[in-house]
């Protein structure tokens, strides 16, 4: 009685779900609360609850930059292996609330595999969350877009900031833990510990610039118990390992990494348990443990159930995963580009706050006779961390990359449709409308799409203002549809009007203004010399509705700009 569902995850008693499902931030709180629980009361069986979930969440439904919820809808988990690029929803409390609960389970395995997945989440999905300014947020987090984003300095349901604010001021609890006489040195920047082991106090000065640098200098200071232990991560990546799973993996890695260790000046043994180095005492105030990591940028490629990485790679350097913006390319269509090698370049200190960007060899996807496509001209793709894009002029952005011709995506033909001023009467991503991307059906969410939920059983129009009058006889419709996901249903009904002489008026037409989904619906209307073209879309009662796609063709039955 009064049960919400999977949604509030009371769809099962807590000690039998198998699965991580329903509100992602929720998810990630309750499953955390259930570590924590199950710990302070010393209950095996809530122990076991938060492993699994942990464990399915990191093998099947996390993003490689360690954020989680993958639909809008309910802003919720996905299914296994449900990790789209476009629509990925990651709000940043859900990548928040996974790094405590991650950090939680770090404390109670003392294992590097959580400090690994904690190190992703926080340098890519928590930082994604807010601008360089610090004054302004993302609530989502998508991986891909294509006309761009920018960061409100607010939101109605204000929940990120604060939560962003909060988690930065407590993130010093993230860099070292203690367990019996023994330091656990988790986290790399620089800083002073000032700790108590069961051997004593502990005091380290780290001096390092990672990740964007690999050197790490960790020097005893006076008043450190001598017979204290120390315990360094050696991370995951470090070792051929980007995630503690299959989920991804490092395509062609370099065997075997380069770790170099010394300590007081001499090359010390690398000997790893658990993800971590061992370094036993006794020390005395100035003795220095150095740490040096190849940070070679590497290629990622997902697991072959992630249907929309399918082909594709994206690049990571150390922890930090990056991403490719428009306004850093030779073309701004990055994903109309087959990627090759990458490589590192100079660290940029006036650049996004000072970053090392990466650039990557790529060729250029061209259309051929017939549809088509080939590799054409060779370009140098400019890469920057996921966490700071977004902070200049909105520009398209993607993280995974086409490694191959069957992943690319064709450029885009100049059209009347793709040449037009797209203007709605409300909703959302109009531009969707005449990126010549087909959906596969119309619920299809790996395709941009307009909608205009949360208007619901309203009529709403979605309009085309076209660079020159041009004689038009024909459209194309493709709706939007996502029954079982959201709120968005095909229209009641719709018209179409013409603009000319700057007065709107119907088209003439026999053809019937079809309301059928997953396909395209084509109407042909007695040619006319139009200015635009408007569509009148009314809304089922109660539900919203959107545009996947909408064609317009010339009296030749061309799409194609006159």
């Amino acid at each position: 009685k009064d049960l919400v569902g999977e949604y509030a995850q009371d769809h099962q008693i807590l000690i039998k779900q198998e699965e991580a499902v329903g509100h992602a931030v929720r998810a990630a709180y309750c499953y955390g609360a259930t570590e924590i629980v199950g710990h302070l009361t010393q209950d095996n069986t809530l122990r076991a609850v938060a492993d699994r979930l942990w464990d399915d969440i990191v093998g099947y439904k996390m993003y490689v930059t360690g954020g989680i919820g993958s639909r809008g809808s309910g802003e919720a988990l996905g299914d296994r292996y449900e990790l789209p690029n476009r629509t990925a929803y990651q709000e940043t409390c859900a990548s928040i609330a996974f790094a405590n609960w991650t950090h939680d389970m770090g404390l109670r395995y003392s294992h590097a595999k959580y400090v690994d997945v904690l190190e992703r989440t926080v340098y890519n999905a928590v930082l994604s969350g807010v601008g360089l300014s610090g004054k302004n947020f993302f609530y989502v987090n998508s991986l891909q877009s294509d006309s761009g984003a920018t960061r409100p300095d607010w939101f109605g349901c204000a929940c990120c900031p604060p939560n962003i604010l909060r988690f930065i001021g407590s993130i010093g609890k993230l860099f070292a833990a203690t367990r019996g006489n023994t330091l656990y040195l988790n986290l790399f920047a620089a800083s002073d510990i000032d700790t108590v082991t069961e051997a004593g106090p502990v005091r380290l000065a780290i001096d390092t610039r990672y990740p964007d640098d690999g050197k790490v200098v960790v020097t005893v200071k006076s008043g450190t118990a001598p017979h204290t232990d120390l315990a360094i991560r050696i991370p995951g990546w470090a070792r051929n390992e980007p995630v503690p799973t299959r989920l991804y993996r490092f395509d062609n890695p370099r065997i075997p990494q380069e770790v170099l260790v010394t300590r007081n000046n001499k090359r010390y043994p690398l000997e790893v348990t658990d993800g971590y180095m061992l370094l036993n005492g006794p020390w005395s105030t100035g003795d220095t443990v150095t740490l040096d990591f190849d940070m070679q940028v590497q290629k990622v490629v997902a697991h072959s159930g992630v249907v929309d990485n399918a082909g594709k790679v994206s690049f990571a350097r150390g922890p930090i995963v990056y991403c490719f913006e428009g306004i850093d390319q030779p073309t701004k269509e990055v994903v109309s580009t087959v990627v090759s090698k990458p490589f590192v370049a100079e660290r940029q200190d006036k650049v996004l706050g000072g970053i090392t960007p990466i650039t990557v060899t790529a060729n250029r996807v061209v259309r051929v006779a017939g549809g088509g496509l080939r590799l054409g001209e060779a370009v140098m793709l400019r890469g920057i961390p996921y966490a700071t894009w977004a902070n200049r002029s909105p520009s398209s952005m993607t993280v995974w990359l086409p490694g191959s011709l069957d992943a690319a995506e064709a450029p885009a033909l100049r059209t009347i449709a793709t040449a037009s001023k797209v203007s709605t009467s409300f909703g959302q991503n109009p531009a969707a409308v005449n990126d010549q991307k087909t959906p596969t059906k119309s619920s299809d969410h790996n395709h941009p799409f307009y909608h205009y939920w949360p208007h619901k059983g309203t009529t709403e129009w979605l309009e085309y203002t076209f660079p020159m009058a041009i004689a038009v006889e024909s459209v194309a419709v493709y709706w939007f549809d996502d029954t079982g996901i959201g709120e968005c249903r095909l229209p009641a009904s719709w018209s179409l009007q013409a603009r000319v002489n700057g007065i709107w008026a119907p088209v003439v037409t026999r053809d019937a203004f079809g309301t059928d989904g997953d396909k395209y619906i084509h109407v042909r209307f007695a040619a006319v010399k139009a200015e635009g073209l408007r569509l009148t879309i009314q809304a089922q009662a109660n539900w919203a509705g959107g545009v996947h796609e909408w064609r317009v063709y010339g009296v030749d039955g061309s799409e194609l700009l006159p």
